[in-house]
């Protein structure tokens, strides 16, 4: 059935036709209508008839372009050739990943026994001032005089 026409320059629709031209079912159509969402909708001999403005003013969009379907295929058709390049891209980065957590890892180890090895070496260059000041410390008469003419190592060896 095709739009009719009220007393108005606008069309009215059966419940069918309603739902064929907005793509909606049947039933949605029946719904709108128990709902009170028509109120401008009339019961004929033939069922009701619903004028376009109540359509609208409840949301539906009659007879609005489908969205181009071939547009759509191509880009799912482009998406679906390009899985295993980002596959393989995704597998690389992965990979590229790991290798960096590796070497940061390392990076870290190494820095920490490098941290120690200051901690140890601070140490005994303070265990060597305190040496250090306790010879200073020493009383110079502990020491005994090196006899005359005789050589280091003599000296060293006490003959």
């Amino acid at each position: 059935m095709s739009g009719q026409q009220g007393t108005g320059t606008r069309p009215r629709w059966s419940a069918s036709e309603a739902a064929r031209r907005c793509g909606v079912g049947r039933a949605t159509i029946q719904r709108a209508l128990s709902a009170g969402k028509f109120p401008n909708a009339s019961k004929t001999d033939n069922g009701w008839t619903i004028p376009l403005e109540d359509l609208l003013a409840a949301g539906f969009r009659p007879d609005r372009p489908a969205p181009p379907d071939a547009p759509a295929r191509e880009h799912d058709q482009e998406g679906t050739g390009q899985v295993p390049e980002l596959t393989a891209r995704l597998r690389a980065l992965r990979a590229e990943l790991d290798t960096e957590r590796a070497r940061t890892e390392s990076e870290r180890a190494l820095r920490a026994a490098a941290e120690h090895l200051a901690a140890v070496q601070e140490q005994r260059a303070n265990d060597l001032k305190a040496m250090l000041r306790a010879l200073q410390a020493a009383p110079a008469a502990a020491a005994p005089e090196p006899a005359p003419g005789r050589s280091l190592l003599s000296r060293l060896l006490g003959r």
